[in-house]
């Protein structure tokens, strides 16, 4: 290393071409990185999902079982393996380990998928990989008229979009065109035409009658001749059917600031920057208001690119207002020559880090960006250090050639700075392995701060001392320019030598006492913590522009509930959205958006609210106004209310699994009637509960197992050819389908049964061979309640309880409590094929606990190794380890100062300020042993280090602590979860300080008193000063 140094300080030309590919490449790298506001949370993985031709829970459970089967047993690159299947369809979501090969997973699963034999009337299995796309834009179009109209008028701003080569463009609120065949089933029994032979003679005719205009093709299909079975005769289809044009939905109903409405959604792609993107959809708007009538509404109602460059237009001010700041503090205690080249390291550092993130393939984001304000003021500490040391030497010298001191000072301290860097780097690294979706957002942090301190290691050993070689070393009085820090230099060594030595020797003296005290403040601080005094909000409100509520009823209440309570939650929105811009003045509440989604029993409206600083009131304001606005919402089984960004509920959830149908439904009971009995629980569920009215089929056999048909998991063939004419004659039929994706006009074609009855369906005729037989000689119908969804989960039933919890009157700690201790091991001891997992806000919790313990663990365990093999001494990492403690000490003083509660961006913060302590002690310590080995007695070593070292010390910590002060007092709602990461870091560092100044050279003493090294006294040492 001494080479190396010395190699780039005599050749400054090699040095300045170093930095110049750092800036270039830094500069390239951050010009094509992808930008988004924040970073992609969803886990790798893809679905899989393939559905009957006609409903079935039963049909689509044998399937989805014997894709699971094979997926389980043969694909090993499959993490987990989640099944979803319901009478309309089968789903499976596999998902992968983090950084796995993901178009090796899917070709696998391909393979596997193809050695299953799929029922014929089963569509092809469809794969999807989980896209982590980002939306830049959302354009509504409204208008009272024909849902027709919107969707033409969506797909003509689809095509204006795609001309402009924006290639990731998505129509929203879809409607399908279609012909629907309503044939009347007392027609059906009359005549003994079976609902399937009627189905293919119309596939037959709609294949002779392709390409035609709507009108003409549903003229051409009320004419077409049906034979009847049996007879030599033949009716016009007109006769027995009502056919008629409808519009159907796909997506679901929508509606804009109560309008009806079809959206767009546009992607950001791998060609187009966020602004260009932009710039391309107000083109686009423009263009298509031109094309349209003027009863066309159309809006621009969420625009992300505004968002990202308000968030991190605010952490950009931030981080601008922190270097003004640094290079205040550094201009304060270093000359200005030396102040200047210590700042250019930043951008250096900073450039370099934007390399590796492109490598990595990270994106600019605000968490990205935040994390380069987190490391803004560490990044100079390497080189506060080596510059220090530089100018030392420089001093000392005689000679006017300040080469060999530059080499030198350099030289000196590359072992304490490479060891402090490393440390720093290994208490950032767990950071990158938690789990979850608060996990992936932190987790990006780390990579930006080793990168950064990586680069800034290069920046002071190889880059600094080729531009410090000619500075003057001797001057007989200060420049104007360095006025400033020669009167600093004068304050501070007053206060070295009158203030903190005195205080210091005294300290030493009673440095038991001491060391008592400071203990003793670190049970009392942690005590309020474990005792709740301290506030703990462990999962962080991070604030979304987009406020949501959701009401979701019971299945079996979808038709009857659903739009009145989405209507009602629309309207108190946009109540809501005229009073709230009343009281601002401004668009406070931009837009109100309602959603039902096809076939869903949740309905969902959306306010998207102002960014920025137009912003007056906070989400959780708005959610809070909003839900007293809406009241009481009827046949509701929830309901809820949220501006951010990810959603957790405060109540409880606990998940139980099982290999055996009967023994999870009992289990479930048992939990649901013993969670309904306790005070301040409301809202008790279990995901078992949703079922929904259908029939069962009962086949007549004399075998009693066979007639029980529905309850085997695999249909026979018989019932499987039934089910299947049960699903047309109650679901419909699809003789034709169009792709609305495409910009065609084809019209689908639907057969139907007009309203019929339970009496009619057992009359319907039934094609058995060359005979046509009444439903009800071949089999019996049933009314039954069935699942509307079973959810499998690596192989086993699964079912999720949820309560809401009043903890005024039930906190969720203890109802976990009595959950684990008394009723679990009970239930399964009725029911030992039954195991359980903790879901919702506290099983995130547990899991983010976990990781990061046993992260802290290695991470100590490894700065004790790094340690132990720079001072060759067990001891003495121990000493340094001491102030771990504290730097989380000042974390949680500085919360209860500003009044914020501890997050897991705090625990984060104080993960990673236990590598930044361990740096200043670090190169403490190496100095007293320097001392030592050049024979001064231990506790003049002490005192003298401790003395030299201050300065350092100081400008490390306070330049830290500044670089983060301005997010620190940042009360935009955008950046508030980033806030308490920052103050854990600031505050942590300040004390830890206090802890390397006073503690670290008491506990240094009482090492030396039990090792039996201390030969003098310390009062004898304080006279020996004095």
């Amino acid at each position: 290393m001494h080479t190396l140094i010395a190699f780039f300080a005599r050749r400054a030309v090699a040095a300045n071409g170093l930095m110049l590919v750092i800036v270039v490449l830094g500069c390239w790298s951050l010009w094509h990185a992808q930008r988004e506001i924040l970073p992609r949370m969803l886990q790798d993985g893809f679905t899989i999902t393939t559905r009957a031709s006609s409903p079935s829970l039963e049909r689509h459970e044998s399937v989805c079982l014997a894709l699971e089967q094979v997926l389980t047993n043969k694909n090993t690159a499959i993490e987990s393996l989640h099944s979803l299947y319901s009478a309309r369809q089968c789903t499976l979501i596999a998902q992968l380990p983090y950084g796995s090969p993901m178009e090796q997973a899917i070709d696998n699963a391909k393979q596997l998928i193809n050695t299953v034999k799929l029922p014929a009337d089963f569509s092809p299995v469809d794969i999807q990989r989980h896209e982590n796309s980002v939306m830049i834009s959302r354009i509504s179009i409204g208008a009272q008229t024909h849902p027709e109209m919107l969707h033409n008028a969506a797909r003509q701003l689809k095509t204006l979009l795609n001309a402009k080569g924006l290639e990731d463009v998505r129509l929203r609120d879809r409607y399908q065109p279609e012909v629907d065949i309503q044939v009347d089933p007392q027609a059906l029994i009359i005549y003994q035409l079976p609902f399937s032979q009627l189905s293919d003679q119309l596939e037959h005719a709609l294949d002779q009658l392709r390409d035609l205009p709507p009108t003409a093709l549903m003229q051409q299909l009320a004419a077409t001749q049906i034979q009847l079975p049996g007879k030599q005769e033949e009716i016009p289809l007109a006769d027995i059917a009502l056919l008629e044009r409808t519009v159907a939905p796909l997506d679901g109903l929508t509606k804009v600031d109560d309008n009806p409405a079809a959206t767009v959604s546009v992607y950001q792609d791998n060609f187009h920057s966020i602004d260009t993107i932009a710039a391309h959809v107000d083109e686009a708007i423009l263009e298509l208001q031109q094309q349209l009538p003027d009863t066309y509404d159309i809006k621009l109602i969420q625009d992300n690119s505004q968002i990202f460059y308000n968030r991190t237009g605010i952490l950009q001010d931030n981080a601008i207002a922190g270097l003004m700041l640094v290079f205040l503090v550094l201009f304060l205690f270093m000359r200005i020559r030396l102040a200047f080249w210590v700042t250019v390291g930043i951008p250096v550092a900073f450039l370099g880090a934007f390399i590796t993130l492109w490598m990595l393939g990270y994106s600019i984001n605000m968490v990205s960006t935040f994390a380069l304000l987190l490391v803004l003021g560490m990044v100079v500490d390497d080189a506060i250090i080596v510059g220090e040391s530089i100018d030392r030497e420089q001093h000392l010298t005689t000679s006017d050639d300040g080469l060999s001191a530059v080499i030198k000072g350099a030289v000196d301290v590359y072992r304490p700075v490479l060891f402090a860097t490393l440390t720093t780097i290994v208490s950032f690294a767990p950071l990158a392995f938690l789990p979850g979706a608060e996990g992936r957002l932190i987790g990006q942090i780390p990579w930006v701060v080793i990168a950064t301190l990586a680069f800034s290691l290069v920046e002071c050993l190889l880059i600094l001392p080729a531009h410090l070689r000619h500075r003057s070393a001797n001057t007989r009085s200060p420049r104007l320019c360095d006025r400033p820090h020669w009167l600093t230099e004068r304050l501070l060594k007053r206060f070295t030598y009158d203030i903190y030595q005195p205080v210091l020797v005294k300290g030493l003296a009673w440095r038991y006492l001491l060391i008592t005290l400071f203990f003793a403040t670190l049970v009392l601080v942690f005590s309020q913590v474990a005792s709740g005094r301290i506030a703990v909000q462990w999962l962080s409100n991070i604030e979304s522009e987009v406020a949501t509520a959701t009401v979701t009823v019971a299945p079996q209440d979808r038709l009857a509930y659903l739009p009145k309570l989405t209507q009602q939650l629309e309207k108190s929105a946009l109540k809501l959205q005229e009073e709230l811009n009343t009281e601002t003045g401004h668009q406070e509440v931009r837009h109100v958006r309602a959603h039902i989604p096809i076939d869903s029993n949740t309905g969902y409206v959306y306010l998207t609210l102002a960014s920025g600083q137009d912003r007056r009131y906070s989400g959780a304001l708005i959610d809070e106004r909003w839900q007293s606005q809406t009241g009481l919402l009827e046949h509701a089984i929830d309901v809820q209310f949220s501006s951010r960004f990810q959603t957790s509920t405060d109540g409880f959830w606990l998940q139980l699994f099982s290999t055996d149908k009967q023994q999870l439904q009992q289990a479930s009971d048992a939990l649901l009637q013993q969670l309904s009995s306790l005070k301040g629980v409301s809202q008790v569920q279990s995901s078992l509960q949703n079922t929904q009215a259908d029939w069962r089929l009962i086949l007549p056999s004399s075998d009693a197992a066979a007639s029980q048909a529905l309850q085997a998991s695999t249909p026979s063939t018989a019932e499987n050819e039934l089910l299947i004419k049960m699903g047309y004659w109650l679901k419909g039929q699809t003789l034709r389908q169009s792709d609305v994706n495409d910009d065609q006009d084809a019209l689908a074609v639907t057969l139907t049964l007009a309203d019929h009855s339970p009496a009619q369906l057992l009359q319907l005729p039934v094609d058995q061979g060359r005979h046509v037989l009444p439903f009800h000689a071949i089999a019996d119908v049933l009314p039954a309640d069935k699942a509307e969804q079973v959810t499998r989960s690596d192989g086993r039933y699964t079912a999720l309880i949820s309560a809401k919890l009043q903890t005024q009157i039930i906190t969720t700690d203890s109802l976990y409590h009595d959950v684990f201790d008394q009723w679990l091991p009970a239930i399964q001891a009725d029911f030992p094929d039954v195991e359980w997992h903790i879901g919702g806000l506290k099983g995130s919790q547990r899991k983010l606990s976990e990781r990061l313990m046993s992260g802290f663990g290695i991470a100590l365990m490894v700065i004790f190794l790094l340690t132990a093999w720079l001072f060759r001494s067990w001891s003495q990492p121990i000493l340094i380890l001491t102030a771990v403690p504290f730097g989380m000490l000042g974390a949680i003083a500085g919360h209860a100062l500003l009044g914020y509660p501890l997050t897991v961006w705090s625990i984060a913060g104080m993960l990673a300020v236990s590598g930044i302590v361990v740096n200043d002690n670090m190169v403490l310590i190496y100095s007293i042993n320097a001392r030592r080995q050049s024979g001064e007695p231990t506790a003049v070593a002490v005192v003298n280090a401790c003395t030299d070292r201050l300065r350092p010390i100081l400008l490390t910590s306070i330049t830290t602590f500044v670089g983060l002060l301005p997010i620190m007092s940042e009360r935009s709602w955008e950046a508030q979860f980033l806030v308490p990461m920052a103050i854990a870091t600031g505050f942590g560092v300040l004390l830890a300080t206090a802890v390397s100044l006073l503690l670290i050279p008491a506990v240094y003493l009482v090492v030396a008193d039990l090792s039996g090294r201390q030969t003098n006294h310390c009062a004898t040492t304080t006279d020996s000063l004095s």
